[in-house]
C-alpha cells in the first residue's frame, strides 16, 4: 500500500503544479495567497485522497475480481464510495449505491461548514506573546508558532532555554498565557489587505473563467481518466469558498512578522495543519529559516500529513522518526536528531520499574466521546469488586464536564483538569488506557502498564506502534477489558515489559539524557543567520 500513497502524492503535486501555472499562481503575492492554506488543502485534502482511495479501489477489485461492488459512503470519508463507484464502471462491474444521496449531501455541507468556521474563526484566538528581554537588534529574536496547546507543550523546555540565554522570545498561541510571557499587541490596518484582496479577486476571476475549459480539465488526467467529474465540485469549494478568506489571513501573518521580526520561526509540529501554512510561507518568502520540532508520532503518509514541506531544518525524536521525514521527502542533512523536550524530565526514571500491585487506572481521553462513555462506565462498574481508583485525564481540547456529568458519583473516580500536567498524572497511577494517544510513550517512560483499545477494529499507526513493540496489550472489547481488570495483577510482570520497553524508548525516543531542549536551543542558535559587522 505503500506505493499506492506514493503514487497518489506524486500525481497530486503534479497537478498542482499544473494548476498553479494555468490559473497563474507564480508571484509572491500569490504564493502568500494560495501557497499555504489553499495548497495544502487542496493537495492534502482533495488531490492525494482522491486518488489514493482509486488506486486500493484498483487494487481490490483486480485482486477479488467480484461480480457486483456495493458501496456505501461512510461517514468518516466519501472518498473510499467515489472511488469504487468510479473503478467498478471502469470495470463495467454492476454498482449499487446503498446511502440515500441526501446523506451525502448533508454529510459534505456539515464537513464544509466546519472548515470554513475554523478557517474563518481560528485568527480570533490567537495571541501574540512576548518574553525575554526587551527588543533589541542585538538579541536573537524566536518566534515560536504555536497555537494549540500540545504545541506549545512540547517546545515549553526549549523556550526556557532561549530565555536563559537572554533571546527575545515571541510565542503565538490559542489564546493562553503561560508564566514568563505576556501579552503583545497587534496592530492589524484594514487596507493592509488590499493587494492580497485585489489578488484574491484575480485568482478567483481566473479560476472561474478557466475551470470549464477542456485545456484546464485536462490538467486533472491520470492514468487513463479524468478526475475533474471527482474533484470539481470540492475544487469550486476550495477557490470560491476558503481563497476569499485569505486577506485577513494573510494580513494577521504579516501583522505579527512586522512586529516581531523575527531572526527564525519554529513550528511545533509535523507539516498537518492548515492554519499553519500561511505563516510558513510568508517566511520563506521574507528568508526567515523555519524550524520544525517534532511534536508527535505519525505516519508519513496518512492523508492529514500529506502537506508541502515548508521547513529548513528539523528536531526529530529518534532515529526511526528520521526515517520516516526521509520517506516523507526531506533531505537527509535537513535533519537533526536531538530527542523530545518533552521528555527531558524523565532523564533520571527507571523506565522499567512497575507496581507489584495495580490500584490506579488512568485513562487518557481523546475526543472519542460516546466508546469512551461505555469504556469508563464498564471500568466504573468494577470499582468496589477490585478496590481499583479511576484517573480521567481529558484531552486538552476536551470539557471536563463531559465526564463528570455522564458518570456514576463515587469516591474513587476523580475527573482530572484536561490540560493537567501528564506527567503528574502518570505518576499517580498504575495502569494507563488509551485508544492511540501519543501520552502512551510517556507511560512506557514511566514503567506504567498500557493497554490500547481497539473497539472499532481499526488499524492505527500510533496503536499499532505501542503493540507491535511488545509495550502495549490490545484491547478488542469491552469483556475483554473487563476480564484484563479483574486479574490485572497477573496479566503482565514488569519483566516481561523491561526488554520490550527498552528497544522502544532506543527506536522511538532516541536520548532521554535530559538534553533534547538544549540541543533544540542551540539548533535554532545555529540557523539564525549571522549578523553582519560594522567592517562587513
Amino acid at each position: 500500500m505503500d506505493s499506492i500513497q506514493r503514487t497518489a502524492f506524486g500525481a497530486s503535486e503534479r497537478i498542482w503544479a499544473q494548476l498553479e501555472s494555468e490559473i497563474e499562481l507564480n508571484s509572491d503575492t500569490a504564493t502568500e495567497v494560495a501557497g499555504g492554506i489553499i495548497k495544502q488543502y487542496l493537495i492534502g485534502g482533495v488531490l492525494y485522497p482522491t486518488i489514493r482511495e482509486i488506486e486500493n479501489a484498483r487494487f481490490i477489485v483486480d485482486e477479488v475480481r467480484p461480480d457486483c461492488v456495493l458501496v456505501q459512503r461512510t461517514s468518516s470519508s466519501s472518498f473510499v464510495g467515489n472511488a469504487f463507484e468510479i473503478v467498478s464502471r471502469e470495470h463495467k462491474i454492476k454498482t449499487r449505491i446503498v446511502e440515500p444521496r441526501i446523506l451525502s449531501i448533508m454529510r459534505d455541507y456539515v464537513g464544509r461548514s466546519e472548515t470554513l468556521r475554523y478557517i474563518g474563526n481560528c485568527l480570533s484566538e490567537r495571541l501574540l506573546l512576548k518574553g525575554g528581554m526587551d527588543t533589541n537588534r542585538l538579541n536573537r529574536r524566536v518566534f515560536f508558532d504555536v497555537t494549540y496547546w500540545n504545541w506549545f507543550v512540547s517546545v515549553k523546555p526549549v523556550i526556557e532555554h532561549l530565555l536563559q540565554d537572554s533571546d527575545g522570545v515571541f510565542v503565538l498561541t490559542d489564546g493562553h498565557v503561560p508564566r514568563g510571557l505576556k501579552p503583545l499587541g497587534l496592530n492589524i490596518r484594514s487596507g493592509e489587505a488590499s493587494d492580497i484582496t485585489r489578488e484574491v479577486r484575480r485568482i478567483l476571476q481566473n479560476y472561474q473563467s478557466r475551470r470549464s475549459t477542456k485545456r484546464f480539465q485536462s490538467i486533472f488526467e491520470w492514468k487513463g481518466m479524468n478526475l475533474w467529474e471527482l474533484v470539481a465540485d470540492k475544487c469550486d469549494f476550495v477557490f470560491e469558498m476558503l481563497l476569499p478568506l485569505m486577506p485577513n489571513h494573510v494580513a494577521f501573518c504579516r501583522s505579527v512578522l512586522d512586529t516581531v521580526e523575527p531572526d527564525i520561526s519554529v513550528i511545533a509540529t509535523f507539516p498537518r495543519s492548515y492554519a499553519l501554512g500561511n505563516m510558513a510561507v510568508l517566511c520563506k518568502l521574507r528568508g526567515i529559516p523555519v524550524l520544525e520540532v517534532q511534536h508527535g508520532v505519525f505516519d508519513p503518509w496518512w492523508e492529514p500529513f500529506v502537506q508541502p514541506l515548508l521547513f529548513d531544518r528539523i528536531a526529530c525524536g529518534g532515529l526511526y522518526w528520521r526515517g520516516k521525514y526521509v520517506e516523507r521527502g526531506a533531505a537527509l542533512d535537513a535533519i537533526a536528531v536531538t530527542g523530545w523536550p518533552k521528555y527531558d524530565e524523565y532523564a533520571n526514571v527507571d523506565t522499567g520499574s512497575t507496581n507489584a500491585k495495580a490500584r490506579t487506572i488512568l485513562y487518557l481521553g481523546q475526543g472519542q466521546l460516546e466508546s469512551g462513555m461505555r469504556v469508563l462506565r464498564r471500568i466504573s462498574s468494577l470499582l468496589d469488586e477490585t478496590g481499583a481508583t479511576l484517573l480521567i485525564k481529558p484531552h486538552p481540547n476536551e470539557d471536563a464536564r463531559h465526564y463528570s456529568l455522564n458518570l456514576p458519583k463515587h469516591s474513587r473516580i476523580a475527573v482530572l483538569e484536561p490540560r493537567a500536567k501528564l506527567s503528574d498524572c502518570l505518576k499517580r497511577s498504575d495502569v494507563v488506557i488509551t485508544d492511540n494517544s501519543t501520552g502512551g510513550i510517556e507511560a512506557v517512560l514511566l514503567g506504567k502498564r498500557l493497554l490500547c483499545l481497539n473497539l472499532g477494529h481499526i488499524r492505527d499507526v500510533v496503536r499499532d506502534m505501542y503493540i507491535e513493540s511488545g509495550v502495549a496489550e490490545e484491547i478488542v472489547d469491552l469483556d475483554q477489558l473487563e476480564e484484563w481488570i479483574r486479574n490485572m495483577n497477573d496479566m503482565v510482570t514488569a519483566e516481561d515489559l523491561r526488554v520490550a520497553r527498552g528497544k522502544f524508548i532506543s527506536d522511538m525516543v532516541h536520548l532521554v539524557d535530559g538534553k533534547a531542549s538544549r540541543r533544540i536551543a542551540d539548533l535554532v542558535h545555529e540557523m539564525i543567520p549571522a549578523t553582519p559587522t560594522p567592517e562587513d
